[in-house]
């Protein structure tokens, strides 16, 4: 699977995050910065059946854990014995999103994907529906499967809950890969920022009347309201990390490099054209980057003389 990679390193001054992280005349909507429908997955992006994972691939019999108060569902495929991958899900969504990456890696690697709390399979429960709340129920899934240590994937809310888990388990981690992560409500773009607040409006409107409808507004105040992490709190993470966004993702660039500098050793990733959901319309490409990330963070993308972490890589 060897792939020869161009590579090109860009430099720019407004890479830092500033001390208030304030939205400038520079953050202001755009057409650019507008959701188009090249954001959205489409038919063509669903799971064929060459795709989609067998009976003889997914081990059903440890796939309900306890964690507290909610039952936490998860499916795991691969060797016995091979080094762990845990793909975490974005907001709204459940592990099925990563079925092309289960089938991929679990020839190679232990892989377990798992529903977030209040999605999926898994249940609610009565704990507060926090990032707090969901790296505590990973920490009982590793501890359920007997899962030492292992590499996280988290898209989106699936990276903010790895964020907390590093913060909270940094020694069952062996590695992370963060895609369009956050570490607070203006890590989005501030387009991004104003959707999600009206859909959230519109939600709260109509919740009194529908249980469905007061699950989702649940789900979307994750986005509005939360995470609340510090820089202080991502720098006082110790473990190596991949930072990953597409080039029109809906988090801020800016906000991703800081993520970047902030975590010791981390490296910096920006995929060209590619958008939030970059990783489920090029299945291909993000199964590559996921099978080779240890040679993809030792090789020429990332030199070792080069530390500087206003650096970013595009591939």
């Amino acid at each position: 699977m060897e792939k020869e990679t161009a590579c090109s390193y860009t430099i720019t001054a407004g890479d830092a995050i500033t001390v208030d992280d304030a939205i400038t005349a520079g953050d202001a909507i755009t057409a650019d910065d507008a959701i188009t429908a090249d954001d959205v997955i489409t038919a063509g992006d669903a799971i064929t059946a060459d795709d989609a994972i067998t009976a003889d691939d997914v081990i059903t019999a440890d796939d309900a854990i306890t964690a507290d108060d909610a039952i936490i569902h998860s499916e795991i495929a691969g060797p016995k014995g091979a080094p762990v991958f845990v793909l975490l899900h974005g907001n709204g969504e459940d592990l099925h999103v990563f079925d092309r990456q289960m089938t991929c890696l679990s020839k190679f690697y232990r892989t377990i994907a798992v529903d977030t709390r209040g999605h999926g399979q898994s249940t609610r429960g009565v704990a507060p529906f926090t990032f707090h709340t969901f790296a505590s129920d990973l920490l009982a899934v590793l501890d359920a499967l007997q899962v030492e240590k292992a590499h996280l994937v988290g898209f989106s809310d699936g990276a903010i809950t790895a964020l907390h888990f590093a913060l909270t388990a940094p020694q069952r981690i062996q590695s992370m890969v963060l895609l369009g992560a956050n570490f607070n409500p203006k890590g989005l773009r501030l387009s991004a920022r104003l959707q999600i607040c009206l859909a959230y409006a519109c939600l709260s409107l109509a919740a009194p009347f529908s249980p469905k409808i007061r699950k989702k507004k649940e789900i979307w105040g994750l986005m509005v309201f939360q995470p609340n992490l510090t820089e202080a709190d991502i720098a006082r993470i110790a473990v190596p990390t991949l930072v990953v966004t597409g080039e029109n993702d809906l988090v801020s660039q800016r906000h991703n490099d800081g993520i970047s500098r902030l975590i010791a050793g981390a490296k910096r990733l920006v995929i060209p054209k590619g958008d939030h959901f970059w990783m489920f319309n090029q299945p291909e490409t993000f199964n590559e980057m996921l099978l080779h990330q240890h040679e993809v963070t030792d090789s020429n993308l990332f030199p070792k003389e080069n530390n500087d972490p206003s650096v970013r890589v595009s591939v």
